[in-house]
């Protein structure tokens, strides 16, 4: 059965924008028209319109995915970046994180380090919101998500963690549904996990799988190469470490060899009765037997530093007779060289709460020193004044200083610096055991320079500063 309506003659316009049909426009003239032909002809128009929709989606859909390919792309390129110019993991790893948030969206990442001794997966680095999570969680070994992703060495995608017998809690409250694992692998192994999650379930998909995967080759050859730089420096520092040991034993087989050698020699000569030369003879012998006797009490000083066994016995000592005792027990040595040694002591430095006995040992190591190295008539100034809450002394002398790259080597057991070798005998221990004993008085010890010569500084603090130490 057909029907006729009455139509004029009829044009159909469709309006298409981009190769997209937006819609149609339907213009008819009176004219005796087939009713199927207009059914037929508007369906036409309808599936056109639905194809068209279609194609707008697709299209739509290949554009975001594009998108998100840009932007991965300039993420990547920024992580990269990030991990040539910086050069620690502390500073490196958030960075990235920080650079990869931008296509992820995430919520939280977190990079768990696997810690034997603690038997536990350990954060190491993280970035979150402040308000989300203070600290952050750890994790049993052999539990929870981190564990499934390192026993199958392979990423894990979860998309709600709830729904998954798998999931452990931690500690920490925390809104956790979607979440990325990534195992990290350093020298073949599994020894770190990238976690990345969103409070919200399913927002998670294959695209986010294959970026954490490319940010967590980055994260892994940070970590490879901060163990790779440690193991080096380490295995370098043991055998600078064995290279001084070497020294210092030769150091003090000469140091205790040499005088024992010069104390026989003597010896022998006065019991031969040489003739005119008792007097000298006693005094050589003398003189090495103090040098011996500083060797061994170095060495004595030293054991008992180390093992934490020396105690210091406080008491209130006047300044000008602490600097006066110190220049006098010098005096000789440096008159034997034409130098003169004098004192200053500056207002507010009556007296000092310290140990007399080891600060006239501190004291009498750097002013000795000051003798050895400095040139003949010079002078070598020992000094008493206060700065704030600590009292100072300083011995200042006109010797060849220390290089900048040495002033706090020469504080170090065994060091001996290159350019004073030569110049005197020693143990090397004397500079070491003054920085512990200024240690032991809560103090601190340094070098400036005196242009020309050294300065050396001894801070102790003052009785009332140090009260609020002990306290």
């Amino acid at each position: 059965m057909s029907a006729t309506i009455a139509l004029g003659s009829a044009y159909l316009a469709i309006v298409v924008f981009r190769d997209v049909a937006l819609g149609y426009h339907l213009q008819l003239q009176r004219v005796a028209f087939d009713l199927s032909v207009f059914i037929l002809t508007a369906l036409m128009v309808d599936r056109i319109l639905g194809e068209t929709r279609v194609v707008r989606s697709q299209r739509e859909g290949l554009i975001g995915q594009l998108e998100r390919r840009v932007a991965e792309d300039e993420a990547l390129l920024r992580v990269g970046r990030i991990v040539g110019s910086l050069r620690g993991a502390s500073d490196v790893i958030p960075a990235v994180l920080a650079a990869s948030r931008s296509v992820f969206r995430f919520d939280r990442a977190t990079v768990f380090t696997i810690d034997a001794e603690r038997g536990e997966y350990r954060a190491i680095h993280r970035l979150t919101e402040a308000a989300l999570a203070p600290e952050p969680p750890t994790f049993r070994i052999g539990e929870g998500l981190i564990a499934v992703a390192l026993a199958q060495d392979r990423p894990l995608l979860v998309r709600d963690v709830l729904a998954d017998p798998r999931y452990v809690p931690s500690q920490i409250r925390e809104a956790r549904r979607s979440v990325i694992i990534v195992p990290l692998r350093a020298a073949g192994r599994a020894v770190a996990a990238l976690s990345i999650s969103r409070a919200l379930p399913d927002v998670f998909g294959p695209d986010d799988l294959r970026l954490a995967e490319m940010v967590a080759s980055y994260v892994a050859q940070v970590l490879d190469n901060e163990r790779l730089f440690a193991e080096a420096s380490q295995t370098e520092a043991l055998r600078a470490l064995d290279r001084l040991k070497d020294e210092f034993l030769a150091t003090v087989s000469h140091e205790l060899r040499t005088p024992l050698t010069i104390v026989g020699g003597a010896l022998e000569l006065i019991r031969r009765g040489v003739p005119g030369r008792t007097e000298q003879l006693v005094d050589q012998a003398d003189r090495n037997l103090q040098r011996l006797s500083r060797a061994v009490q170095d060495l004595l000083d030293l054991a008992q530093l180390q093992q934490t066994r020396l105690e210091l016995t406080r008491e209130f000592v006047d300044c000008r007779g602490l600097l006066d005792d110190v220049a006098r027990a010098h005096e000789i040595m440096a008159t034997e060289r034409g130098q003169r040694i004098e004192i200053s002591c500056a207002e507010g430095t009556s007296s000092a709460f310290i140990d007399r006995a080891r600060m006239v040992q501190v004291l009498g190591n750097l002013v000795e020193n000051a003798v050895r190295y400095s040139p003949p008539k010079s002078l070598i100034l020992l000094r008493a004044e206060r700065s704030g809450d600590e009292l100072l002394f300083s011995v200042s002398d006109r010797g060849p200083g220390v290089p900048a790259g040495e002033r706090e080597l020469i504080f170090d057991k065994f060091y001996r610096s290159e350019h004073t070798r030569e110049a005197a005998s020693g143990t090397g221990l004397g500079l070491a055991i003054a920085k512990s004993l200024v240690e032991l008085h809560h103090g601190r010890i340094w070098v400036e320079d005196g242009s020309p010569g050294s300065v050396f500084v001894v801070a102790v603090p003052s009785e009332t500063a140090l009260e609020e130490v002990l306290a």
